[in-house]
């Protein structure tokens, strides 16, 4: 799944890692545990951060839960973030330095169109 904003982020941005953040949770976390959903990547905050798979804040065991990645990193004018608040328990890679994420797929994994006669 790909968002703009993130669901996750642990970062000074006050804004967006404290306010928008859970609401979006609040919203759409429901929607990707019925879909199954495996990875969640966002931008818009402007540092790198993964997660453990996570669901209402909480680490679940592999499989069960969302990854959240945060692919920010590569800056604007703005800059990147400045700090990070002390890392939360789901709190699995952070990075504050300027960069970029090379992305794959592996396998395919629960891939459907309910609905969709097509292929």
């Amino acid at each position: 799944m790909l968002l703009h904003r993130p669901l996750y982020c642990s970062s000074n941005d006050y804004y967006d890692c404290v306010r928008a953040a859970p609401r979006l949770r609040a919203n759409l976390e429901p929607l990707f545990e019925a879909t199954r959903v495996d990875v969640v990547v966002a931008g818009h905050v402007h540092q790198y951060e993964r997660t453990a798979p996570v669901r209402n804040g909480t680490v679940r065991p592999a499989g069960t839960a969302p990854v959240y990645v945060v692919v920010g990193n590569a800056g604007d004018v703005e800059g990147l973030t400045k700090k990070f608040e002390p890392a939360p328990a789901w709190a699995r890679s952070r990075s504050l330095a300027l960069g970029w994420a090379p992305a794959g797929v592996r396998r395919r994994s629960r891939v459907s169109r309910p609905n969709d006669a097509t292929p």
